[in-house]
């Protein structure tokens, strides 16, 4: 009886030796969040649009669709697609490109990671569009890029990414960036 009560005690006391024991990062999971992940109270929602007069697909935020409009821009704002960053300075984030080809008028979007403007031959850098993710951290989900003959398609919906893929003319671009979901 007293070795069964000495073993309770033990395994009792044990077990909360452990806990004492454990790495303080562990009980700090929330902090560790904070500083790693960017803030999605202060991000925005991007949107897929076409231009009919370019023949191109693109996403950019509301606003941004908004203001080019102005400009006599033809863009038809399609729908909601993910939710980045506009500014800088969000934790793990990096810029997101857009380039341009100016005789085909295609668009792609590709990452910085190491703070030089990317280049693809053919193409012009046109800014930073946003900060994405350069991996999936963060609850982010991958943004799929497909090239066609002459334009380029961004989903985070893997299923509507394949389905493009088996279009003719179309290929697999891979991941652009890793974004917020809706």
């Amino acid at each position: 009886m007293k070795n069964i009560l000495f073993a309770l005690i033990v395994a009792f006391a044990m077990g909360h030796i452990s806990v004492w024991g454990m790495p303080v990062e562990i009980f700090s999971a929330e902090r560790r969040t904070a500083d790693t992940c960017g803030d999605p109270s202060v991000a925005t929602t991007y949107y897929e649009g076409f231009s009919r007069g370019n023949a191109e697909h693109g996403f950019n935020s509301m606003a941004a669709f908004i203001a080019v409009q102005t400009l006599g821009q033809d863009w038809q704002i399609d729908r909601p697609s993910f939710v980045a960053w506009k500014s800088p300075g969000q934790p793990s984030t990096t810029p997101l490109w857009e380039l341009i080809n100016p005789t085909t008028t295609d668009v792609v979007y590709l990452t910085s990671t190491n703070g030089v403007t990317p280049t693809l031959s053919g193409f012009s850098a046109v800014g930073i569009i946003s900060y994405v993710y350069p991996t999936q951290i963060c609850g982010s989900v991958p943004l799929y890029a497909a090239a066609g003959p002459s334009d380029h398609w961004y989903t985070t919906n893997l299923i509507e990414h394949d389905e493009l893929l088996g279009v003719s003319g179309w290929t697999d671009d891979g991941v652009a960036a890793y974004v917020l979901p809706l």
